[in-house]
């Protein structure tokens, strides 16, 4: 018999791993679509504050992600129109 599948939580998990994949990686830490601030580490939270370049391609890595562009280092390629939506 086949294995059943739940396409809204494929579908979630999906979304959760172009969100946060890269975070996951970054920081060594589990992001969901239901993660708060307050459920960040210390570590993490200290790197997003600071002003740097990396803070920002963090930032970067959850939008893009959010908004389906793909990768942070796509970021420069991207319609100018569309690099200020991530910005903005």
């Amino acid at each position: 018999m086949g294995k059943i599948v739940d396409l809204d939580d494929y579908r979630q998990k999906a979304v959760e791993e172009r969100i946060f994949g890269a975070w996951r990686k970054r920081f060594g830490e589990t992001c969901t679509m239901e993660s708060r601030l307050g459920d960040l580490s210390d570590h993490t939270i200290h790197v997003l504050a600071q002003p740097e370049t990396s803070s920002i391609s963090a930032f970067y890595e959850v939008i893009m992600g959010a908004l389906d562009l793909g990768e942070v280092e796509n970021f420069s390629a991207l319609d100018r129109d569309i690099q200020m939506r991530v910005v903005d």
